[in-house]
């Protein structure tokens, strides 16, 4: 069982991986044929990038104290009488933490993949609106 769900976990961050490096190997200026509205794309997309890195750098410093307080809490509140010589708290913080990171790692992987996404899906909608968003 536990190899059917490895299987299924590298399968499915193999596919997300195809489709960043796809989405990321179409150029950012697809469809644009003056430089200056080229450049100015790039700028943006350049500032838009930093802007939501900055929001997710800010975002995080306060988590990781959120986090911090809530393992300590956790930690120290839960523990089953009955089993004396086992602290499950211990565990259920350090299970809490590794969720946090991976949920940290996973928004931070997300917003990078969105504003990738974001400035081709706008240059691609120059050469043909039905391109970005092919209908059946």
């Amino acid at each position: 069982m536990v190899t059917v769900i490895m299987a299924s976990a590298l399968f499915g961050l193999g596919i997300a991986l195809y489709y960043y490096l796809k989405v990321a190997n179409i150029p950012l200026t697809q469809g644009i044929e003056n430089s200056e509205e080229a450049e100015k794309l790039t700028k943006i997309h350049g500032a838009i990038a930093r802007g939501a890195m900055a929001f997710l750098k800010a975002e995080y410093k306060y988590m990781v104290y959120f986090m911090a307080g809530f393992a300590i809490v956790i930690a120290l509140l839960i523990d089953d009488p009955h089993t004396p010589e086992v602290n499950e708290g211990i565990y259920t913080a350090i299970s809490f933490l590794l969720g946090c990171v991976i949920s940290i790692v996973s928004g931070f992987i997300g917003m990078r993949i969105a504003t990738i996404g974001n400035a081709r899906t706008t240059t691609a909608q120059k050469i043909q609106l039905q391109m970005p968003f092919p209908l059946p």
